[in-house]
């Protein structure tokens, strides 16, 4: 059996893991660019450490878009509290008709938008995606 082709989508394409661990001075900043068609199938975190009030909104831009200008996929997810500390959460997915907020084309990133104030803040993004076959 053929090993896999990073960029290339074939029968033994597998997805891939993306994972931004956060701190206080955390800014927004694009997380992955598609090489391929895939589609996001979902977001997972963990806060280790409460935020004074901050918060993170997963987005989708087309190249030649900065994170705050891309396509909201999550609602801005409050990371202040603890509520309970290493806890896996799930942030919901705004998906769009067809779902065209996850589906990613070639060239396509997923973006993390920070807000609030991120003091003390401390944790874990991850973000789970599939090639579209």
């Amino acid at each position: 059996m053929p090993g896999r082709a990073l960029g290339v989508m074939t029968s033994q394409s597998c997805g891939e893991t993306l994972q931004l661990l956060y701190i206080a001075t955390t800014v927004s900043q694009h997380l992955f660019i598609a090489t391929i068609p895939c589609i996001l199938t979902a977001v997972t975190y963990r806060i280790r450490v409460g935020s004074s009030s901050g918060t993170f909104q997963i987005v989708k831009c087309p190249t030649g878009t900065a994170p705050a200008n891309g396509t909201v996929i999550t609602s801005a997810i409050d990371i202040s509290a603890t509520p309970t500390a290493d806890t896996t959460l799930t942030a919901a997915l705004t998906v769009g008709n067809n779902s065209s907020n996850v589906t990613l084309n070639t060239g396509d990133s997923l973006a993390v938008v920070i807000g609030g104030t991120m003091t003390s803040g401390v944790g874990l993004i991850q973000l789970f995606v599939e090639p579209v076959a």
